[in-house]
């Protein structure tokens, strides 16, 4: 039986292209595949399905956790949380100097119209977006939230008590001053090392229009970024062991039957935000501007 050397060839070349081989392993992956990849959704689902069922059979069949035992439990979780904490800001930093720099040099030319409507589209959403969810929330969903204890308001530290007394004579200006003068941070080292997330964009956007393209600046950023991904991977991949261990002591300490009501509404009232704008204040928008049926671009 003869063959064709050069269709054979033509069929290797076609089989043995990265792309091809990879999306022959990716149908042979079986259906449990995700199951077995560290930091899956699927596995921080069951972390936090386990952490709840776990939590909850205790609480109710024990009369009293020990404190000790809650606070070791705590370990875990607490320090999964701080160094997601301690990588989320340099990784938006970072992140944002970098996609500045980028938009600056897409914008130099006939882009820059394209970069305008970019930026005005993302603030006109998400103005529209805290506007409906703020009026859902006062009119919809505050008022079916439980009302918490006397008991659980009570302020024993004496910090908390000074810091309530202070929020108690602040008036609607002062709030005002407080919010313009968090886009402008008066130490940056302070503002990166307290958490001050809207001073620390304000210096990213700052810094990532001014350093100069293809600078060592820049290339130190670029590198940091790849370092506090790394380390984000990994807390990615630990994240079930994480969420374990932050839900399931908090449900031996805490009212269960509140929490749940609690986080019920809070779920609704963040569905519904998302349903609103996704079916209906984007819709608006796309109609405003083409005139056309948002549903069958849909």
């Amino acid at each position: 039986m003869e063959t064709d050397p050069e269709k054979n060839a033509n069929d290797t070349t076609r089989v043995s292209s990265p792309s091809d081989v990879g999306a022959i392993r990716a149908e042979k992956k079986p259906w449990w595949h995700s199951i077995t990849v560290m930091g899956s959704t699927f596995q921080i689902i069951v972390a936090a399905v386990l952490g709840i069922a776990i939590g909850v059979a205790v609480s109710t069949t024990v009369d009293e956790v020990p404190e000790a035992c809650i606070t070791i439990l705590e370990i875990p979780g607490e320090l999964w949380l701080r160094g997601l904490k301690a990588s989320v800001l340099p990784l938006i930093a970072t992140a944002m100097i970098i996609a500045v720099q980028r938009l600056k040099e897409e914008t130099a030319g006939a882009g820059r119209k394209l970069g305008m409507y970019t930026v005005s589209y993302y603030v006109l959403t998400t103005i529209l977006a805290i506007a409906h969810s703020t009026v859902m929330t006062a009119l919809v969903w505050a008022p079916r939230m439980p009302t918490a204890s006397q008991e659980a308001l009570a302020l024993d530290d004496e910090d908390d008590k000074a810091y309530a007394d202070r929020a108690a004579n602040t008036q609607v200006a002062d709030v005002v001053v407080q919010i313009f003068e968090s886009f402008v941070p008066a130490n940056v080292v302070a503002a990166l090392s307290e958490n001050e997330l809207l001073a620390v964009l304000t210096t990213a956007v700052v810094v990532g229009f001014l350093v100069q393209p293809g600078g060592s600046v820049l290339r130190a950023v670029a590198e940091v970024e790849q370092i506090v991904m790394k380390i984000i991977t990994f807390l990615i991949k630990v994240a079930p062991v994480g969420v374990f261990f932050l839900i399931m002591p908090n449900l031996l300490k805490l009212d269960v039957a509140v929490i749940a009501e609690s986080l019920g509404w809070l779920v609704a009232g963040s569905l519904t935000g998302m349903a609103i704008h996704v079916t209906v204040v984007t819709p608006l928008i796309y109609f405003a501007f083409t005139r056309r049926n948002p549903y069958s671009f849909f």
